[in-house]
């Protein structure tokens, strides 16, 4: 009988120890319970209005989430910030991915009531002058979210040229491109330029080079060929070229004449002036005839 409530007693015991053992396995799973979060609730505004049903806040610390949720009622919110988050840490709230004004430390175990507000979406307007149109993104105002990467595409009319952007075009990758792209950091105001492209002044042909002639003392030499590849190809494609060329065929002949008719000046203005020039053309030729 003793034997046999000995036996009972080892089997208790050694049940104990188990379930003893069992218990110490998991005890550090319940030694610290999960904490209960920082509540938050109040009223959110966006732009002044209050926020729309489906509006998102977020909380983040130090750019990771933490908590959010979906706004149900027009303009109010609530939401749980929770996680393994050290005291006093620093929340932002997010209203639809925008930063709202207000920022709370978080303490595990509050409930805090906290209106939250932001300024609304950046604004772009785009407008542009006559002579053309902005055809990406368009005219008029577009709202965009911070840091967004917007395209811009400024089209002239027939017998117009793009100019440049002019406004707030601090963030604008080429202000001289009439494709480029403007990136969203605030409200912005932008116009595209036109200008009328001027026609080529006309000219007869074929054209002489006055000076370079008198210089080398005939009209075929292989330099004044360079030359007149670079008046025709480049200077007369552009306004401004047009207009040295028409200038220079004004006052060149006289200049010409004399320079004909004195040897020593003739090979001053070669050597000095015009073989310089020459050079020039000739080394950066491959990338105007392109």
């Amino acid at each position: 009988m003793i034997k046999a409530g000995l036996k009972k007693l080892g089997l208790f015991t050694f049940a104990c120890l188990v379930l003893l053992s069992a218990l110490s396995s998991v005890s550090p799973v319940f030694a610290q319970p999960p904490g209960l979060g920082h509540g938050f609730y109040g009223a959110v505004k966006v732009g002044g209005e209050g926020a729309a049903g489906g509006t998102v806040i977020s909380a983040r610390i130090d750019g990771t989430e933490y908590g959010s949720c979906t706004v149900t009622t027009p303009g109010q919110y609530a939401l749980i910030v929770q996680n393994d988050i050290s005291e006093g840490a620093t929340i932002d709230f997010y209203i639809d991915a925008q930063k709202a004004d207000q920022t709370f430390s978080f303490r595990d175990g509050w409930t805090t009531e906290l209106d939250l507000t932001a300024p609304g979406p950046p604004v772009l307007f785009v407008s542009s002058t006559g002579g053309g149109s902005v055809t990406e993104p368009g005219e008029g105002e577009f709202t965009y979210s911070e840091g967004t990467v917007v395209d811009l595409v400024a089209t002239p009319a027939d017998g117009h040229e793009f100019m440049k952007w002019t406004g707030d075009v601090g963030t604008i990758a080429d202000l001289n491109a009439s494709s480029t792209t403007i990136t969203i950091q605030g409200d912005y105001s932008i116009t595209a330029t036109f200008v009328q492209r001027r026609p080529a002044v006309p000219l007869p042909f074929p054209i002489p080079c006055f000076i370079a002639t008198a210089a080398y003392g005939t009209p075929t030499a292989e330099e004044i060929d360079v030359l007149r590849e670079f008046r025709d190809v480049v200077l007369l494609e552009s306004t401004v070229g047009s207009q040295f060329v028409a200038l220079y065929y004004r006052l060149s002949p006289p200049v010409a004449n004399v320079i004909a008719g004195n040897g020593f000046l003739r090979t001053i203005v070669r050597e000095l002036l015009v073989d310089p020039v020459v050079w020039v053309v000739r080394a950066t030729g491959q990338m105007w005839r392109n």
